[in-house]
């Protein structure tokens, strides 16, 4: 079995432009934030918070090439004790149509 290998979110490979949300508390809450290990940076909060506090918030990382995901990490604010619950893991093929991931007909 191979050692799994960074997509690029923690290390920059990923551009911020590529890097996606529904909403964004402030500019210094942003998308971009959401990198792992991301940490505060003067007034750049050490990670992505929603404008809301409901389930219609998603992020969104764009490959430019098709790419098989086999983990996913997540950590809460690094400056604060703010952190997501749960979360749901969708995916697309053409940015357009997406599919929640399932494991034995059961959302994941």
């Amino acid at each position: 079995c191979k050692e799994p290998v960074s997509l690029g979110m923690e290390n920059g490979d990923i551009p911020d432009s590529q890097i996606l949300a529904s909403s964004e508390w402030d500019a210094n809450h942003g998308a971009v934030n959401s990198r792992l290990n991301f940490r505060a940076q003067g007034k750049r909060q050490g990670a992505w918070s929603a404008r809301r506090n409901d389930l219609n918030q998603w992020l969104q990382v764009n490959f430019v090439l098709q790419a098989t995901v086999t983990e996913i990490l997540t950590q809460g604010r690094s400056n604060a004790d703010q952190w997501v619950t749960s979360y749901t893991v969708s995916y697309s093929n053409d940015g357009l149509n997406f599919f929640a991931y399932r494991v034995n007909g059961v959302v994941k």
